[in-house]
């Protein structure tokens, strides 16, 4: 829902992630079908939009009760925690782990 800024007192008007995208950054997204990225600050953007630094690294904990589904093709147990499936996808080899998300992006589209 998005706010008319030059007119506050105007009601919201409902717009898509790609229009919005287009309209304000005239970015056309190619992905628009994959999930969006929550920051913490209650942010939501498109993954293509979205960049890792190099050698950024993950400061938090994970939620070690948290069921794992997305196993791709790791042969990760479907219950294990966060942190356990995070280090088994990061050494993942280039090709396996390249193959796992064409395989997942190829489910997305429906």
């Amino acid at each position: 829902m998005l706010k008319d800024k030059k007119r506050p007192d105007a009601p919201r008007v409902e717009t898509s992630v790609y229009d919005y995208f287009k309209r304000q950054y005239n970015i056309d997204l190619e992905f628009w079908y994959l999930p969006l990225v929550k920051t913490e600050k209650d942010g939501t953007f498109p993954m293509e939009v979205c960049h890792i630094l190099e050698n950024q690294t993950y400061k938090f904990k994970t939620d070690p009760e948290q069921v794992s589904l997305m196993s791709f093709s790791l042969e990760v147990p479907l219950i294990v925690s966060q942190t356990a499936a995070m280090i088994k996808f990061a050494v993942t080899r280039p090709p396996q782990r390249i193959q796992s998300v064409q395989d997942g992006v190829r489910m997305l589209k429906v």
